[in-house]
């Protein structure tokens, strides 16, 4: 095989640069382009690190490596003489998820000095691009910040697990185990899909050797799960039962871009297949476990018979399988195609970074409505003890703001009543979302349940509405 001219082999790590330097501008920007944090979830992230460097325990049940990172930092900051304030957490939180994922490209870089193979400099830069600028990493920002940070540690157990097969030995074994208990530790899902993939390569590589090992990671992987968060670990058990229940292909509800993902995964995994039949005598066994752990977690994962919620959050992780297939097997495609890949891959970045500022995320409240429940704040602190009901995402900025406990409106009970000395019910009161073009507002939520009876209206502004039950 002819070694890469010189200046392609120089200009590449350039290109692993700028397309981290401008995937954390472009986070930065979706970031900080607001004094909160966008999306539906954005309030849990510096709820969970406040209370941790309040307590130095979580406040909600979660895998915890993200949370006492923000925290670890924002100890550190404040020793050079800045208060640990509410500001502060904010700000680190934001800035942390900003230049996460953007790491990615350091073991991305270490996986094509791996499998150097002779394609044109656009393809190359197509895939580099790809890997930080495409749907899925864009979307993985400011309230999928532990997914994101995970989406690194996966890229790094691959890189690592790379090593080990090609030069078995302590020494390389103990990195792919430290990167799994990192991605075990940061996400639930994450985890997930990377013990799928990780399982289908080792035994692919190592066939019946690997059983005895496969299983005790396994063991490994969901006893830390059920050490941190028991409900995710029997949700892990269950999810067989439940993957298939409402298929999207039969929801009604498929659109045409599902449509493309699916077909483009479809089309790389077969292609990732046939390159194995064809060459399977002359293929080192790392690429080959690498190529069909990849092929067959695109099939998996770009299923349309399954359920819903779990395709969209799957699909978030077709991006890693595609770009290893597209790596590894450029060298047994033409220079016509790579072009054509190329531009196709372009193409998707540039529109993928067109929707998400056109679909610029939003948080769930503003600042005029944050303000307000400032002043609902000097209604609940008259309470030794309460508890605050209201719907999914604003439930997270109550916390923060009114600092109290929290509970989404269908998970309250009568137990409530007896545990606090007052149960309030928070509704934020509907209006027109103006989006991106305009001053940020929130999404349109279901409207909280009130009990029938024994609730009275103790604060009404033109935001929201707070009901107090009367025992």
């Amino acid at each position: 095989m002819k070694l890469q001219p010189k200046y392609k082999t120089e200009i590449i790590p350039v290109i692993f640069i700028v397309s981290g330097i401008i995937a954390v501008v472009l986070r930065l920007y979706f970031n900080f382009s607001t004094s909160l944090i966008p999306g539906i979830n954005g309030a849990y992230y510096p709820l969970q690190v406040r209370h941790i460097l309040q307590t130095g325990k979580l406040s909600f049940n979660d895998m915890p490596f993200l949370f006492y990172l923000d925290a670890a930092i924002v100890k550190i900051i404040s020793v050079f003489g800045f208060g640990i304030t509410d500001n502060l957490i904010l700000n680190v939180v934001k800035l942390v998820d900003s230049v996460s994922l953007p790491f990615l490209l350091i073991p991305l870089y270490s996986i094509f000095k791996n499998f150097k193979a002779e394609s044109p400099l656009a393809y190359q830069i197509s895939l580099i691009a790809y890997s930080v600028l495409s749907f899925a990493p864009l979307i993985l920002v400011s309230d999928t910040q532990k997914n994101a940070l995970a989406v690194v540690f996966v890229f790094a157990a691959i890189a690592a697990t790379i090593k080990f097969v090609k030069n078995p030995g302590f020494k390389t074994l103990i990195w792919p185990l430290i990167w799994v208990t990192l991605t075990a530790l940061t996400h639930f899902g994450t985890f997930s899909f990377l013990m799928f993939f990780m399982l289908i390569m080792i035994l692919v590589v190592y066939r019946k050797k690997a059983l005895v090992p496969a299983l005790i990671i396994v063991a490994a992987g969901t006893g830390i799960i059920a050490v941190f968060d028991v409900s995710r670990f029997f949700r892990l058990m269950s999810v067989v039962s439940v993957a298939f229940e409402r298929p999207l292909l039969l929801s009604g509800k498929f659109p045409p871009h599902d449509f493309i993902i699916i077909l483009l995964s479809f089309l790389t995994g077969i292609f990732g297949l046939v390159y194995l039949i064809k060459n399977s005598k002359h293929i080192p066994a790392a690429e080959t476990g690498i190529i069909a752990a990849s092929a067959v977690s695109l099939f998996v994962l770009a299923n349309p018979l399954l359920d819903g919620q779990y395709y969209m959050r799957l699909t978030l992780f077709l991006f890693i399988p595609q770009i290893l297939i597209l790596l590894f097997t450029a060298k047994s495609i033409k220079r016509v195609p790579l072009i054509l890949i190329s531009v196709i891959m372009f193409l998707i970045i540039v529109l993928s970074v067109s929707v998400s500022f056109v679909h610029r995320r939003n948080p769930v409240i503003n600042e005029s409505e944050y303000n307000d429940l400032l002043k609902i704040k000097e209604v609940t602190d008259n309470d030794i003890t309460n508890i605050v009901v209201t719907g999914h995402g604003l439930e997270w900025w109550t916390a923060w703001i009114l600092r109290t406990e929290i509970s989404q409106d269908k998970a309250y009970n009568a137990d409530f009543y007896k545990d606090y000395e007052s149960v309030y019910f928070l509704i934020q009161i509907k209006h027109e979302n103006k989006g991106p073009a305009g001053p940020p507002g929130p999404p349109q939520f279901d409207e909280t349940r009130l009990p029938q009876q024994n609730t009275e209206p103790v604060y009404i502004s033109q935001y929201f509405k707070l009901y107090k039950f009367s025992h």
